[in-house]
């Protein structure tokens, strides 16, 4: 079956990262895809850190709590990283290295950490990710529009899927292996 997409207002993310989100203080202090904190050589932030914000949904998006990670991106071979394409970690490196190649993925289906990509991203750089709550629209607008989903998934969890366009998105639970990341707030559509 061919992939399909389901909506930004329709997802809520499943936080499944290890630490506790520390409250956003206006650091990084403007889109968060263009700050000088992301896609950059050197880490300026720890791997794992968390930035919980508040998305108003006055401008865009749901209203609702989102949650940031601080990653590093492993493009290898990776197809090219762009916003709103899933990560999960990368089988060779750390878990706070992350890629959205499904070939070079430790595991995909049964992922229990997984993440969103806010941006274009270079190999082995360092960058804020989405990993939970609503979509955060208003402080990544990049985010907002339609996520790449394997067909037949419906109101309920979702899961990270190897999608037929060779990279991850979301799917429907298939089996009790399947890890939650996130939840659908209504089927996807063609």
């Amino acid at each position: 079956m061919a992939d399909k997409t389901l909506d930004s207002d329709y997802l809520i993310l499943r936080d499944n990262w290890p630490g506790v989100p520390i409250p956003y203080y206006g650091l990084p202090n403007s889109d968060f895809a263009n700050t000088t904190d992301h896609n950059v050589a050197a880490a300026t932030y720890n791997v794992g850190d968390k930035i919980c914000v508040y998305n108003t949904g006055v401008t865009a998006g749901k209203a609702g709590w989102a949650t940031f990670i601080y990653l590093q991106y492993e493009g290898t071979g990776a197809p090219t990283l762009a916003a709103k394409q899933v990560v999960v970690p990368d089988a060779d490196t750390s878990a706070y290295v992350v890629t959205n190649d499904p070939d070079s993925a430790l595991i995909v289906t049964g992922s229990y950490l997984a993440a969103v990509a806010i941006s274009v991203m270079t190999d082995a750089y360092y960058g804020f990710f989405w990993c939970g709550g609503v979509c955060p629209e208003e402080f990544v607008a990049g985010l907002g529009g339609n996520y790449n989903t394997e067909s037949n998934v419906a109101i309920g969890p979702v899961v990270a899927h190897d999608l037929t366009a060779d990279e991850i998105g979301f799917g429907p639970v298939g089996a009790d292996t399947e890890a939650i990341i996130g939840f659908a707030l209504h089927a996807d559509a063609a």
